[in-house]
């Protein structure tokens, strides 16, 4: 008898511990979808481009007022942008470090959006996936001026 009750006992505390752990796992909706691979979720960055077909070194030269400024490049055309904010901010800041130049790819009406000069100084929001190959892959740009209010 004793035998049978010490059984019980330990199956209701594997039990009840099993159950607690599930309980808390229901709990947590997921935060991040995966995307290709990627155990990250899409990252978001809002900010603005301060100019086309230039690089860092030459806008901090310029403006050395201005902080938190990003090259997006790809192939040879590249733009700096100001990021004001950033929905992954801790993941951003761990894969692009401290060299702040940021390869981007997209489709290209995706990418021309980032490259035109008339989009400067407009505020904007990059949609996409940072890969820890530091790389980031677009999928869409939206300019402040084309969401209705």
């Amino acid at each position: 008898m004793q035998i049978l009750r010490g059984t019980f006992v330990a199956a209701g505390a594997v039990a009840l511990l099993l159950l607690s752990l599930a309980t808390g796992a229901w709990g947590q909706p997921p935060s991040q979808l995966p995307f290709a691979g990627e155990l990250r979720g899409i990252v978001r960055v809002r900010g603005y481009i301060v100019c086309a077909d230039c690089t860092l070194r030459e806008v901090r030269k310029s403006q050395p007022g201005l902080t938190r400024l990003y090259q997006l490049t790809s192939g040879e055309k590249r733009v700096v942008m100001k990021v004001e904010w950033v929905n992954e901010r801790a993941w951003w800041e761990s894969i692009v470090g401290v060299s702040h130049r940021i390869p981007v790819r997209g489709p290209e009406s995706v990418l021309q959006k980032l490259w035109a000069e008339e989009n400067l100084f407009e505020d904007i929001e990059i949609i996409g996936l940072l890969r820890t190959t530091r790389v980031l892959d677009i999928s869409d740009i939206i300019l402040a001026s084309s969401v209705e209010q």
